[in-house]
């Protein structure tokens, strides 16, 4: 059985291109050149893929129209009869009605069901 090993390289270093030298870097630089650097290459890479901008710019406006007009008071402020008048104007829920869970019934019954979620995946993986 023969081993045989890669030819390892001993000659002068490449260069980056002729007549360009290129200094090795080592870390240094001015947090305004990262910046530049980083920007640089965000801007390119938006360029090569334009569906990134769309994410971006296109996606929280058809979100805000989403719950805005069509789940209508979905994020409406929860408005309970003892808030102040400026607040009761914006009530589009009828959370004042009697009946009607308080915030604070809301958060007592989120929390204890997160308690009771986390309880049992602890004692079911250990």
């Amino acid at each position: 059985m023969t081993t045989t090993t890669a030819p390892t390289h001993t000659g002068p270093a490449r260069s980056s291109g002729p007549g360009r030298h290129v200094e090795p870097t080592t870390g240094g630089g001015s947090l305004f050149t990262h910046a530049r650097v980083l920007a640089r290459r965000s801007l390119i890479k938006m360029w090569r893929t334009p569906e990134a901008l769309i994410d971006v710019t296109l996606q929280p406006v058809v979100f805000l129209a989403l719950f805005t007009y069509i789940f209508g008071g979905a994020l409406a402020y929860w408005v309970e009869p003892g808030d102040d008048e400026f607040f009761q104007q914006f009530r589009r829920q009828p959370s004042t009605t009697p009946g009607m869970w308080t915030r604070w019934e809301v958060v007592d019954h989120y929390a204890r069901r997160q308690l009771q979620h986390r309880v049992a995946q602890q004692l079911q993986h250990g």
